[in-house]
């Protein structure tokens, strides 16, 4: 009788050679969890993060202030015009179907 472990699915099922090719895979690119080596990857993973970090172009204050006002305007703008246009409809449909 096979003995079960974490690999082996409870159904009982045979694990087909995709599946065992996909752990094998994940295994290879650190999909094992906390191992020998952890460490060192994980501060690899955050200098790259910092390097990555340090080529973004970061807006001006002026610059996130404008977008900011232009943002609140356009959105009072279409609230504004939503508000309007459904208390346009609904004066009419009311007249149209209530007569009054």
């Amino acid at each position: 009788m096979k003995q079960l472990d974490e690999s082996t699915p409870a159904s009982g099922s045979e694990v087909s050679a995709d599946d065992e090719q996909a752990r094998e895979r994940s295994l290879q690119l650190g999909g094992a969890g906390i191992g020998p080596g952890f460490l060192a990857k994980y501060f690899g993973f955050l200098s790259g993060v910092r390097d990555e970090l340090s080529k973004v172009t970061w807006p001006t204050r002026k610059m996130v202030l404008i977008e900011t006002f232009v943002v609140l305007v356009v959105v009072f703008f279409f609230t504004a015009l939503i508000t309007g246009l459904d208390r346009l409809f609904a004066l009419v449909f009311n007249r149209v179907l209530f007569g009054g």
